[in-house]
């Protein structure tokens, strides 16, 4: 399969914001994209072990591994914070 990776949208954006918590503890480029969406422009190509070892890293560093939810194919694996992704941040600061 194809596999690309690129900046975490929800840290590059609370990092535009400037609200950002996580700078010096997690990494911002380790958002995976597989399939067709490692197309994406801007997105680089990396090797399947490559892929495997950001999502190593990402749970040893205590990153929640996150996929789309569908029933067909997996197009992302995000690596989760708690205070930039929109989804765990509802869960843990509200």
């Amino acid at each position: 399969g194809n596999f690309a990776i690129i900046d975490c949208p929800c840290r590059l954006r609370a990092g535009i914001s400037g609200v950002r918590e996580c700078t010096d503890k997690y990494p911002l480029h380790n958002c995976l994209q597989i399939g067709p969406a490692a197309e994406y422009i801007g997105a680089k190509k990396i090797s399947k072990e490559e892929a495997k070892e950001i999502v190593k890293q990402s749970a040893e560093v205590g990153l929640v591994l996150a996929t789309d939810n569908t029933a067909k194919f997996t197009s992302v694996i995000c690596s989760c914070c708690e205070c930039c992704c929109g989804m765990l941040r509802g869960l843990t600061k509200f």
